[in-house]
């Protein structure tokens, strides 16, 4: 009799076993799913963001080409008015020494 109840006792351990190793397993599967997922969605997001950042890039160079345009409009027309406001004000000008 000892022989048979030892005999179910290792079957239930090895039922118990085999129940624990699916149960892995399926936790495994369902992990590694859920990773893929993450995965892609952050594949998507940084895709989005890299363009987002070259459309920045290509404003922040249209920007800076533009405002070097106005710099130079600025200091044109400050040199055409220059002499006129210094008579209008009646200020003598100077040469600067270095």
């Amino acid at each position: 009799m000892v022989k048979v109840s030892e005999k179910k006792n290792q079957c239930w351990k090895i039922f118990a076993r085999t129940s624990l190793i699916q149960s892995v397993k399926q936790s495994i599967t369902f992990t590694q799913e859920e990773v893929d997922t993450l995965k892609e969605k952050a594949e998507t997001i940084m895709k989005e963001t890299k363009c987002g950042l070259e459309e920045l890039n290509k404003k922040i160079v249209s920007l800076e080409v533009q405002l070097n345009s106005e710099i130079e409009k600025n200091i044109k027309l400050e040199q055409f008015t220059r002499p006129g406001n210094l008579r209008f004000n009646n200020i003598r000008e100077e040469k600067v020494r270095s």
